[in-house]
């Protein structure tokens, strides 16, 4: 496998699953995520979530509530380079 097709093969993979996962599901499962990207990339990838915190008012009761969304997931993997070699890249997928 070259270089090119490599890398893009292990992209596609990676943003496939990451479009089709529920970042707002509040069953969200960070580790078997990464035990997906890890049976498709026959790897295991390094993963780092970028969460916003934020706190929301009720306007009624004036209750606070603590609401954690996910704003981006940074995986880290290996793709062999130009000369064969394994070389370390990231992908960052933006939560919408």
């Amino acid at each position: 496998m070259t270089y090119g097709a490599n890398l893009q093969s292990k992209e596609s993979i990676i943003q496939e699953l990451l479009q089709n996962t529920n970042f707002n599901d509040p069953k969200l499962n960070v580790k078997e995520v990464k035990r997906k990207l890890t049976d498709l990339l026959h790897e295991e990838p390094g993963i780092k979530i970028d969460w916003i915190n934020q706190k929301a008012v009720n306007e009624v009761t004036g209750k606070e509530t603590q609401v954690e969304k996910v704003a981006s997931v940074k995986v880290y993997f290996t793709a062999t380079d130009a000369e064969g070699k394994l070389a370390p890249k990231s992908l960052t997928f933006y939560v919408g």
